[in-house]
């Protein structure tokens, strides 16, 4: 079993532990509808277009954390249409930042 709010505060924390800090960060996927899920999805929204450090040192520490992979898709802030259309298909979303 997994605890979902220890998963959360610590996609809050990762996402604004770095200098920018991550514009938005959602959960979407098995995370949110399933007791036992497979792995975690977030979109990230950043400031930045380059930050796949950033990404590789969060997928990284959350496996080390959690046992569960952990899937990002980043989108540029810039890309509003993009994230909107992406998060209407992904169903049930929790805004974390």
């Amino acid at each position: 079993m997994y605890n979902l709010a220890s998963m959360r505060s610590w996609l809050e924390d990762a996402a604004t532990s770095h200098s920018p800090p991550l514009a938005q960060c959602v959960l979407f996927g098995s995370i949110l509808n399933s007791s036992q899920p497979a792995d975690v999805d977030v979109v990230l929204v950043s400031n930045e277009w380059y930050i796949q450090n950033i990404l590789t040192e969060m997928r990284l520490n959350f496996v080390a954390e959690f046992r569960l992979p952990l899937h990002l898709q980043l989108f540029h802030i810039s890309q509003v249409e993009a994230i909107n259309k992406f998060l209407n298909r992904a169903g049930k979303i929790e805004i974390l930042l």
